[in-house]
């Protein structure tokens, strides 16, 4: 019965260990987009957006590592359930307060990105963190060791990621339909879609670009090969995609604005905005997905 238990416990420590493991990995594959879904879900800074995206990385891989090898197994369950019921309510804010919005709790693994799937995950981990803390392994609030084990992480990422992230000033800035008319009148305004090629070839914007965000490694080079007769230096350069919601064009733009060095406007409202507003779009009436 005693051995049951253990291997009980022990299978509910592994699959929140492979689920926190993995949830790190995937956010350290692209720092700088998890940080910019921060800075886009709740308009904060770049550097403390940096910041809170430190302390969830090195939260969730102390977490993995410590139900790996299933030490502290009372404070690292309480943790875990506390640091799941935040994100939860963040998933809750999403839903509510911006429909549409992908979480991308696994980092870009676009598969977990709706922050409906994710708050069903996330409440299974809860009543799972909930059993391991209420099991006979769990014992003591023994907290030194995650603590330095998290102190460790923090200093070896942040070290490693504040040069590249944390302080680079933000070159993305929303603009309206009436502001882009206006840049029209001075100079060449290029539309860049942000969103995957079968949906741009069903509908885009006049003249837009298709850059989309998955599936593409290097974004700008893709932008300066399509834009090759126009010097991107003079031009104005507005991502979009679907709608208000989607994070795509913010994204994009995120990425274009580093590594060109330049202001990178996001279209407020998307397609739909332009196309409520009578402007010209190009469809495919006879596409099919």
């Amino acid at each position: 019965m005693e051995i049951k238990k253990l291997n009980y416990n022990r299978v509910i420590s592994l699959i929140l260990s492979c689920v926190f493991i993995a949830s790190a990995i995937f956010k350290l594959s692209d720092v700088s987009s998890f940080v910019f879904d921060i800075v886009f879900a709740l308009n904060l800074s770049n550097i403390l957006s940096f910041a809170i995206a430190l302390f969830i990385i090195s939260t969730e891989l102390t977490l993995g590592i410590q139900f790996l090898l299933m030490k502290q197994v009372k404070i690292t369950s309480l943790v875990s359930t506390c640091l799941l019921s935040i994100f939860s309510l963040y998933l809750l804010y999403l839903i509510v307060f911006l429909p549409g919005t992908e979480c991308n709790c696994f980092g870009e693994f676009g598969l977990f990105s709706d922050p409906k799937i994710g708050l069903l995950r996330n409440i299974i981990l809860i009543g799972l963190s909930i059993l391991l803390f209420r099991s006979d392994q769990a014992k003591g609030y023994d907290y030194k060791k995650p603590v330095i084990l998290f102190i460790t992480i923090t200093i070896i990422f942040g070290i490693v990621n504040v040069n590249a992230y944390g302080l680079k000033p933000s070159k993305v800035e929303m603009i309206e339909i009436e502001e882009v008319n206006q840049f029209k009148t001075e100079t060449r305004v290029i539309f860049v879609d942000a969103r995957n090629y079968s949906i741009f070839e069903y509908e885009h914007i006049q003249g837009a670009i298709s850059v989309p965000y998955y599936g593409v490694k290097n974004h700008s080079q893709i932008l300066i090969e399509k834009a090759r007769y126009t010097p991107l230096d003079e031009a104005v350069i507005v991502s979009y995609c679907d709608s208000q919601g989607c994070s795509l064009a913010q994204k994009l733009a995120h990425k274009l604005s580093t590594s060109l060095g330049k202001k990178i406007y996001v279209l407020n409202g998307g397609i739909d905005n332009w196309k409520s507003q009578d402007l010209p779009v190009v469809s495919s009436k006879y596409y099919f997905f």
